[in-house]
């Protein structure tokens, strides 16, 4: 592993690297009774680009993969993958969250857990709530929702997909 980065170099390093097709921005706030700085790398990825910017944070440290969510937004779903450098240094980690548009056209994304292997869990996830394809994902059963659950509803959608949780057990019998 490198020297930890401060926020404002890894940002510029992946913009640069990136031709400034990766964009971002930094947030940095302090909390507790001694004001702690924690910061935040926001990047923009297109989404032919997530696998390459996985890889060249790779390049600097094994990201510590938190999770990821989706937000259906209408047009576009977007996903949020979060994940964090540095955590083995004190006062000096980075949460790193890379958005992704997903346009509802063209729901897939390419996998990551063959990069983050704690990143599975999550795929699925976002696969059977939003009913984004992940390409090339190793196991793709449902993991929350019951295995017969029909592909077409998905309960995080806004739109004429969604199923409402509670739906979804009422189905299976349960309360």
């Amino acid at each position: 592993m490198m020297e930890p980065l401060t926020p404002d170099e890894l940002l510029g390093n992946v913009v640069n690297e990136f031709n400034n097709e990766v964009r971002g921005l930094i947030n940095t706030d302090t909390a507790g009774v001694t004001e702690k700085e924690s910061h935040e790398v926001w990047m923009r990825s297109p989404r032919d680009k997530i696998r390459e910017v996985v890889n060249y944070l790779r390049q600097i440290q094994t990201p510590h993969f938190v999770t990821m969510l989706g937000i259906d937004r209408g047009e576009d779903i977007l996903v949020k993958y979060v994940m964090s450098l540095f955590y083995d240094e004190k006062f000096r980690e980075i949460t790193v969250v890379m958005c992704v548009e997903v346009p509802k056209d063209a729901l897939w994304l390419p996998s990551i857990s063959d990069l983050i292997k704690g990143s599975l869990t999550s795929e699925r996830e976002i696969h059977e709530m939003l009913g984004i394809e992940i390409k090339d994902i190793p196991d793709d059963r449902h993991f929350f929702l019951p295995f017969d659950h029909p592909e077409e509803e998905y309960p995080w959608r806004r739109d004429e997909r969604r199923i409402d949780i509670k739906d979804v057990y009422e189905k299976e019998g349960q309360q």
